[in-house]
């Protein structure tokens, strides 16, 4: 097939074409892009919270107690594991990490308004080890559209994560850790 001539006026009127097309077509991906490293960013600290709640749950069943206090040493080591996120040492609304115990022969046992108080460190009770993280976190590309007074395309949300597991055994030769 024989291509038909372009006019020389033709050529120098669709000059910019290619620019607006490009434009128009790198802005959507780039939005994608940006959407899947900000995605990413979130199950990233989802799965390093989990991780960390987990190893203060397996802390806890082994009632290792260096400084003599079990629920400071676990919360220290879920902050070791946070990679920095959580802080061991809030207290009160801005606590982010949580050590409940309970009686596993209590009827729905795990509810929270049935943890022991005190003296549920023993074996055989139920210890729940958690954390909430609350984000304020802006898009990597903020194309939402919805914006705060600000300007800043902020959104608010709550990392919350548990893990539970039968207290063992005391170590040989203790017979109470404190809680």
């Amino acid at each position: 097939m024989a291509k038909a001539p372009i006019s020389q006026r033709r050529k120098r009127t669709s000059s910019g074409n290619t620019l607006v097309e490009s434009a128009v077509t790198m802005v959507p991906l780039f939005a994608l892009v940006m959407a899947c490293f900000n995605f990413g960013f979130a199950i990233y600290r989802w799965t390093t919270l989990q991780n960390a709640v987990r190893e203060g749950c397996r802390y806890a069943i082994t009632f290792q107690a260096p400084s003599g206090h079990q629920d400071t040493d676990v919360k220290l080591k879920v902050q070791a594991f946070s990679m920095g996120m959580l802080d061991a040492s809030l207290t009160g609304s801005s606590q982010q990490i949580f050590v409940n115990y309970f009686d596993p022969t209590v009827a729905n046992g795990t509810d929270r308004a049935n943890a022991l108080a005190t003296g549920g460190n023993t074996p055989g009770n139920l210890v729940e080890v958690s954390a909430k993280l609350d984000l304020a976190s802006s898009w990597i590309a903020p194309l939402s559209g919805k914006f705060n007074d600000s300007g800043a395309g902020y959104h608010s949300f709550t990392i919350q994560v548990y893990s539970s597991a039968q207290l063992g055994g005391l170590p040989y030769g203790v017979t109470s850790v404190a809680r």
